[in-house]
């Protein structure tokens, strides 16, 4: 094992630049300040709820797992049962009004995160992701696993997802380069009764549905197989880390496979049977910090680092906010170029991206920007765009803007041009833009008519 002076930061940095890296949230990391409690977020919800129970609150601060501690309590003390301590938690959450912890907020910022697990139950690293993406509610993919029903699987979100389930490549890039990120709770959130870990045996319960082949969401454990994980302040016991890293490893035998797990919490510090362990499969331990200050330094070197440069420097300079922002396929680059100039003859701000038409690390970055900034959206509708999959460029430009549209507040407009014979029933395109007006402008030629009224929803935008 390691200690933090010993990390290989390129690694970890490498890491998140090739989005191999996936943190694991852990109730460790929610350290809050309001000005009136500053401590362990669930040592106070530990002891808010043993006092909605009426149990004593001694020694709770001494316990790793203070709301388990309660659970047990509860059930050996009281003679308890059923879903009154599930229904208090979930009020107690609700009621708070702690800010986001900081190392969460940090995390979240690190935009090479795409995918997050948590083991916590608190909403905190959801407003933290919305926030630091600016999104709503609707933009954000939440799954579960809730202890009730088989887990989510990373594949269900909808229906463009489910006809491409049974193929790897699609899960894989939709978790690794496309917007929005996303947030798996491993252990259930508070939305049902009795539907999240609280106790124990809930714990156990969750990991018992992980590994069933009943219940295993086989494309989650898929996706994360051969991860490097970065398991940042889950205080798993010996069983439960042995369970965790079993759940998402390769074969075990094949060395060049085995993924770096990443560890950093009060418990992997102090128990020697655990720590024996994640020596032989050469996971690094942070022995000498603690969590929070592990991802002061992680954020730090990333904000430093030439990935996070690259990744503001990919926000193309020739960009005005507030552009027209044209989308087309390669195959229409002609028709396109001939949109492009015919707008800027009319006086506006126009986009077209001419020299980067393949998705890579940095444009991602660099597009999301500009379409979030954009003022009108043009999808140039041709036969060659309504055939193209989703892995083409203009493809994924297309969801990003469809999904912003679903934001509060979202004031850009969609305005497709259709540049070739489609006919809109049976064109393979997003239902969003076939319940719009189409601009017709053949071979790129756009109307007199129709520019006028580009112009007029630039102005209404704009003033």
């Amino acid at each position: 094992m390691t200690t933090t002076d010993e990390i290989n930061w390129n690694v970890i940095l490498d890491g998140l630049n090739d989005g191999d890296l996936i943190p694991v949230i852990g109730p460790e990391l929610l350290w809050v300040d309001d000005g009136s409690y500053k401590g362990s977020y669930r040592l106070w919800l530990a002891t808010r709820l043993a006092k909605g129970l009426h149990l004593t609150v001694d020694g709770l601060e001494n316990e790793k797992h203070p709301v388990e501690e309660v659970m047990l309590r509860y059930y050996n003390y009281r003679n308890g049962g059923g879903v009154l301590p599930y229904q208090l938690v979930k009020a107690l959450i609700n009621e708070d009004k702690f800010p986001t912890p900081e190392a969460v907020r940090k995390l979240a910022q690190i935009k090479k995160f795409r995918f997050f697990l948590t083991t916590t139950y608190e909403p905190f690293l959801e407003m933290a992701v919305k926030k630091a993406w600016g999104m709503g509610d609707s933009q954000i993919r939440i799954l579960e696993n809730n202890l009730v029903e088989k887990p989510d699987d990373i594949n269900c979100f909808d229906q463009e997802s489910e006809k491409h389930a049974a193929d790897p490549r699609y899960v894989e890039k939709l978790y690794n380069n496309s917007a929005p990120p996303s947030i798996y709770y491993l252990y259930g959130r508070p939305s049902r009764m009795k539907s999240y870990a609280l106790s124990e045996d809930d714990v156990l319960e969750a990991n018992l549905m992980l590994h069933s082949s009943m219940y295993r969401p086989d494309n989650l454990i898929r996706f994360l197989s051969g991860k490097r994980l970065l398991i940042l302040g889950c205080n798993f016991n010996n069983w439960l880390a042995r369970f965790f890293i079993a759940l998402t490893s390769p074969d075990r035998r094949n060395k060049n496979e085995q993924p770096v797990f990443v560890m950093g919490d009060s418990v992997c510090q102090e128990d020697q049977n655990l720590a024996s362990y994640l020596k032989r499969i050469d996971a690094q331990v942070f022995r000498d910090s603690t969590i929070q200050s592990f991802v002061d330094q992680l954020y730090q070197k990333w904000m430093e680092s030439g990935y996070a440069k690259m990744v503001f420097q990919a926000v193309d300079k020739q960009f005005e906010e507030r552009s027209i922002f044209i989308s087309y396929a390669s195959e229409d680059s002609v028709a396109a170029n001939h949109v492009f100039e015919e707008i800027r003859a009319a006086g506006l701000p126009v986009w077209l991206d001419k020299n980067d038409l393949k998705a890579g690390k940095e444009w991602h970055d660099s597009i999301e920007y500009n379409i979030r900034n954009c003022s009108i959206f043009i999808p140039l509708i041709s036969p060659d765009s309504c055939i193209g999959d989703f892995e083409r460029v203009y493809r994924q430009e297309w969801k990003m803007v469809i999904d912003l549209l679903e934001m509060p507040d979202t004031t850009i407009v969609i305005m497709p041009v259709m540049i070739g014979p489609v006919h809109k029933p049976g064109a393979n395109i997003p239902l969003a833009f076939s319940k719009l007006h189409w601009m017709d402008a053949p071979d790129g030629d756009i109307s007199d008519k129709d520019l006028i009224e580009l112009k007029k929803t630039f102005e209404k935008i704009l003033f």
